[in-house]
């Protein structure tokens, strides 16, 4: 089985002056963090050196029209489950896939990925296997988890987004030599740049001098931040006067639209979280959340 220390002791050949080619595979290319990340990179790959093409679970979101104008060919492995024979067979054909294109390096992206496209890489002989975990498995099952960390034995090495799950995995019994940290990172170019935040703090409510600190979430039931960092008054911005949207007051109280019992909380803990920052009146919930793309998730 080649892993990176084999194919670093290689001689040099004719193949070394050949574009790297690169396999991502993740779930689908809806509105997501993963995902946007994911639509990021292959922006800012050297196409010189990098050949890059897509695999997914779902051939299907917004973002699969951006991947597909960019040339870039993406292959669909639709399956209901991570187990029984047609998912095998799915993994078959990637497998073969790999081998017939000669990928050189197979990347994917969280729990679900992982477990499906690692062990047939694997099985492909694929020179460099890649996992990415992006959080700390809070929708996870005990037994997702202990699967997905079979799976991840199986990679050469493991990329998280964060420190936090960089420590949660080898909490988790995941060996900490094969991890290593890669924080999100934006393209700044395509702000503009900062102003004067009078205006801003007038519709906010806040006082001028004042530090202020922004977090960007969506939250659910998983986050603990507003116990955490205890804050504030709830100002509704101008954007509540638009049709279809909802100040984050409200959206902080918008779960996904799942059946599971687990994903429920979210209302709970929003109603307790938005109280203590009403009493406390240091934060200010604010931005905007369409329903409509809540229902997609």
């Amino acid at each position: 089985m080649a892993t990176r220390s084999t194919l670093e002791s290689r001689p040099p050949s004719a193949s070394a002056v050949e574009r790297v080619r690169l396999l991502t595979f993740t779930t689908l290319f809806a509105i997501g963090g993963t995902e946007r990340h994911v639509v990021s990179l292959a922006d800012g790959l050297d196409y010189s050196r990098f050949e890059l093409e897509f695999g997914c679970l779902r051939r299907s979101g917004e973002f699969l029209e951006q991947i597909q104008a960019r040339g870039l060919t993406v292959n669909e492995y639709a399956v209901a489950r991570l187990y029984g024979p047609h998912t095998v067979a799915q993994q078959i054909r990637f497998a073969r896939y790999l081998r017939r294109r000669r990928i050189h390096i197979m990347h994917s992206y969280n729990f679900y990925p992982n477990v499906f496209a690692i062990p047939a890489a694997r099985l492909a002989r694929t020179p460099v296997v890649l996992a990415s975990i992006r959080d700390t498995g809070v929708y996870l099952t005990p037994r997702q988890r202990r699967v997905q960390r079979l799976a991840c034995r199986l990679a050469d090495h493991i990329l998280v987004n964060a420190e936090a799950v960089r420590q949660w995995l080898t909490a988790e019994g995941y060996d900490p030599t094969r991890i290593s940290v890669i924080r999100n990172g934006l393209d700044l170019s395509r702000f503009t740049p900062p102003g004067d935040d009078a205006s801003l703090r007038r519709e906010l409510g806040l006082p001028a001098g004042v530090p202020v600190v922004a977090m960007l979430s969506r939250p659910v039931s998983a986050c603990r931040s507003a116990s955490s960092s205890p804050g504030s008054g709830s100002t509704c911005p101008a954007c509540c006067r638009r049709s279809r949207c909802r100040c984050s007051r409200r959206s902080a109280k918008v779960s996904p639209t799942r059946s599971s019992s687990r994903w429920r909380p979210a209302r709970r803990w929003s109603r307790r979280g938005s109280a203590e920052a009403r009493r406390r009146s240091r934060t200010a919930w604010t931005g905007c959340s369409f329903r409509r793309e809540t229902r997609r998730r």
